[in-house]
């Protein structure tokens, strides 16, 4: 059976990715700080990746599930999100983004090319609308999404003879994280809504049939591209007017 790595798949959107690729026959191996179902499911705060023991212990979960098995896709799907302006911005808040967001991404596509490469396997880094147009009070979201947007196009161009990389760019994808966003002005998510082109925001399962495309599909030209995801609104022009 092929396996496949998904990282923060307890969320809503890791979830769905998992279980798209799950019922298309693959094993999923699942990344998370908390984990329930599979066995073979890892449990661990990507945030900790700094701690090379901490490291160590990922490398040998990782060795001891895969041994000889085919990977054929990681996807670094887990993130954090702080929110704040740069005077409010905590800077432990920052390098636990840049953990999350960036490192742990390169530290597992360094730990799994060995076993990616055996079968021309993808690494598919699920970004965000942030790395290019982003507003004030995500400094540290955004600085993370654009550096995996260039990790994604560097590892391209490093170890693309041997496994493709890139990057699914969304924009307001409708999660609870979503909406808690919103509920003391539900009015202010309808808007968003209608501003987007398609007059709809994306959902969970929308990320999840495009990573299973990019999979199943016969693309071996597609290599270092960043993807949209965004109902359009990347090209629409905000004036006030």
């Amino acid at each position: 059976m092929k396996v496949v790595v998904v990282t923060g798949h307890q969320g809503a959107v890791g979830a769905a990715i998992a279980s798209r690729l799950a019922a298309e026959g693959n094993d999923v191996i699942g990344i998370d700080r908390r984990v329930s179902g599979s066995e073979g499911d890892i449990a661990l705060d990507l945030a900790t990746l700094g701690n090379p023991a901490v490291r160590q212990r990922l490398l040998k979960a990782l060795e001891a599930r895969l041994q000889e098995r085919q990977c054929v896709a990681l996807i670094n799907n887990a993130a954090v999100q702080h929110l704040g302006s740069l005077e409010d911005l905590s800077l432990e808040e920052f390098m636990e983004s840049q953990t999350v967001n960036v490192f742990a991404p390169l530290l597992l596509s360094k730990y799994l090319l060995p076993y990616l490469a055996r079968g021309g396997g993808q690494i598919i880094n699920i970004g965000s609308i942030h790395a290019q147009q982003t507003k004030p009070g995500f400094v540290s979201y955004a600085t993370s999404k654009g550096a995996l947007a260039t990790l994604s196009r560097a590892l391209a161009v490093d170890i693309g003879d041997r496994v493709r990389v890139n990057t699914i760019s969304p924009a307001a994808i409708d999660t609870n994280l979503l909406r808690a966003g919103f509920q003391r002005s539900p009015e202010l998510l309808e808007t968003l809504e209608r501003y987007h082109p398609t007059r709809s925001i994306g959902s969970p399962a929308q990320v999840a049939e495009l990573v299973a495309g990019l999979l199943q599909g016969d693309l071996p030209f597609l290599n270092g591209a960043d993807i949209e995801l965004t109902g359009g609104i990347g090209a629409r022009l905000h004036d006030p007017a």
